[in-house]
């Protein structure tokens, strides 16, 4: 492959790993990715609806060609998708696997897809996002550039998931099909266009899943902060904190996620506080009090901003409009895709 095949690959890879349909995309866009796990036959595929803008991901021996799978792309692997696996793809490309777990006590030195296989590795997600809720410290084996999630659909309480539109496949050995590795067959799960059971069904309890995201509403914010201190890897000079993990600007505000999954985040690194937008991945800097208004903005999700302003950061009406305002203007003015000057 090329480079840029290589880099195609990759970002289809990573969707089919992660479970997530990208913000925005319809049916009508939307494109399907299949895996065959090691030891599945190929009479399964022919029940799936492929077209040439679908990718099915096969071992080499298992024989599939792209006429038998509606002209679809087909890459091959050798390897495996188990826990601590490696899978060789053609042209060279190397993708490491890891339980969730284990991850933190495992050297990058690949692409590597970080997984939920078993309970425990559920268990240590959940204890790592209460710490990094309390204590803002996230897991480094999140954080590494080269790294990146599997079935956030599941793991997330908003995450959209590409099933419900059927966006994703995996055929295993038994010749089920299921929406993940660790899924559970079709149609045993209800799909869920998000906070999804069946993509983790196989591995973790549903009942447990739903618990966890009952208990934790800011799940997908929390994914989304480890997004974004992803992106910012090595572009700061001091260590990162996200407002509503540990830290706020302003001591007032509750201490926890409240701000929208997708809102932007605000990062604090030394003196320097950017804002981080996790959906267009777009980055700014701001002043302090710049920044403690657009803190307040956003953890009041959907009231009165100018109130909310006027309370925190105890300013009269008049002054704490003003301050809305000229915010909102020079996030106007830089395009920024965030409106802060009227209630959600």
């Amino acid at each position: 492959m090329t480079t840029s095949s290589d880099q195609r690959a990759a970002l289809r890879l990573q969707r089919l790993f992660s479970g997530a349909l990208p913000d925005g995309e319809t049916s009508s866009e939307a494109t399907a990715e299949v895996l065959v796990l090691p030891g599945a036959g190929p009479d399964p595929l022919r029940d799936l609806a492929l077209d040439p803008s679908s990718l099915v991901v096969a071992p080499e021996d298992a024989g599939v060609r792209p006429e038998h799978v509606g002209g679809a792309e087909v890459l091959t692997y050798e390897g495996g998708v188990g826990a601590e696996d490696d899978l060789l793809l053609d042209g060279g490309l190397v993708v490491s696997v890891q339980p969730y777990a284990a991850a933190a006590f495992m050297p990058v030195t690949c692409p590597t897809l970080v997984s939920v296989t078993a309970p425990e590795d559920f268990e240590a997600y959940v204890e790592d996002a209460d710490a990094a809720v309390a204590l803002g410290a996230f897991p480094d084996a999140l954080l590494h550039p080269l790294t990146a999630l599997g079935d956030v659909c599941a793991l997330g309480s908003e995450h959209p998931c590409g099933t419900p539109m059927q966006t994703r496949a995996v055929v295993h050995p038994d010749d089920t099909v299921r929406p993940a590795v660790g899924g559970v067959p079709f149609p045993a799960a209800e799909p869920r266009p998000s906070a999804c059971t069946g993509c983790l069904g196989g591995v973790a309890a549903p009942e447990d899943l739903d618990a966890a995201r009952a208990e934790r509403p800011w799940l997908s914010r929390y994914l989304n902060a480890v997004e974004t201190l992803r992106l910012l890897a090595g572009r700061l000079d001091a260590p990162a904190q996200v407002s509503g993990f540990g830290m706020r600007l302003s001591e007032t505000l509750e201490p926890v996620p409240t701000e929208p999954a997708a809102a932007p985040m605000l990062v604090q690194a030394g003196e320097e506080v950017l804002v981080a937008d996790p959906v267009s991945r777009r980055v700014l800097r701001a002043g302090p009090d710049a920044a403690r208004i657009l803190e307040v903005v956003l953890a009041n999700d959907g009231g009165d901003p100018v109130d909310a302003v006027g309370r925190h950061l105890g300013l009269g009406g008049a002054v704490a409009r003003s301050a809305v305002a000229e915010v909102g203007r020079t996030l106007d003015e830089l395009g920024f895709p965030l409106r802060v000057g009227e209630p959600a």
